[in-house]
């Protein structure tokens, strides 16, 4: 079930157009995962490792409540906040002790945060135009919305997820000059590290949750949101004309030994 169909968010009239669309698409694929195969598949994991924007040491593990202390996890998708702002997903992390943890969600993929301009004097109070900086300052502060009783909020968190390979600190730069709350901790995620958390879990997963994370693993790919590892470095067997020389060695290519060269099977052959 696509949930981003569900919410309206794949029709083509849509404003924002083609970019949008692909990044809802993209959460409802991601969190849609998580939620019918299980944040304990490396979801959650994922989410911890978000890193603070000054301090990338920092991760947001620290805030997160433990596996062993969590009762169940609640998903709002696409919620709108009482000042219209309406980030793409809002979880709610149950906790044994009847506290809850709230993080707010904004992830993109292919475009910046979606800010606009404050124009003339009839404007909502509070609102800034700055896409993370409204959603930070109208954080919700209670559960209102989530569920139906009242809870301890333990704890308010907000993770700006990208595509990005290092943290996009000037996009943070301009949002919290503009952040009039303190009680949110902010945090940035990159798509590409989740992989690696799934993997970690996969194998022991058993039933339909693997099919689907088997098959999250294949869209994160076709979308080459995969890290980059790096080479590594291979044990080339050498011609025995060259025992003492490595393949790059300069003098292998000077002229006088291109007719040897050219003389070996295979070499530069179709």
């Amino acid at each position: 079930m696509t949930i981003a169909e569900l919410h309206g968010k794949l029709s083509p009239k849509r404003p924002g157009g083609h970019y949008e669309r692909m990044e809802d698409l993209l959460t409802s694929d991601v969190f849609g995962s998580m939620k019918y195969a299980g944040w304990e598949r490396g979801f959650l994991g994922w989410i911890r490792s978000a890193q603070d924007p000054w301090k990338s040491e920092e991760k947001a593990e620290t805030v997160f409540p433990c596996d062993d202390d969590i009762a169940y996890v609640e998903f709002r998708f696409w919620p709108t906040l009482k000042k219209g702002r309406e980030p793409d997903l809002i979880m709610a992390i149950h906790e044994k002790t009847g506290e809850i943890t709230l993080v707010m969600i904004e992830a993109k993929y292919l475009s910046g945060p979606s800010n606009y301009e404050i124009e003339g004097e009839y404007t909502i109070a509070g609102v800034t135009g700055d896409q993370i900086a409204d959603q930070i300052n109208d954080f919700s502060d209670s559960s209102n919305g989530v569920e139906d009783k009242k809870v301890k909020v333990r704890v308010r968190i907000h993770i700006y997820i990208t595509a990005h390979y290092t943290c996009p600190v000037e996009t943070f730069k301009d949002s919290f000059a503009k952040i009039n709350r303190h009680d949110v901790k902010s945090f940035w995620l990159n798509w590409q590290s989740l992989p690696e958390f799934i993997d970690n879990k996969i194998v022991a997963v058993e039933g339909r949750a693997k099919l689907i994370l088997k098959d999250l693993l294949d869209l994160l790919r076709r979308k080459e949101l995969i890290p980059f590892i790096g080479f590594e470095c291979s044990n080339l067997d050498y011609p025995s004309e060259f025992p003492d020389h490595g393949f790059w060695e300069e003098e292998l290519w000077e002229v006088s030994m291109l007719p040897v060269l050219l003389n070996k099977d295979g070499f530069w052959r179709e």
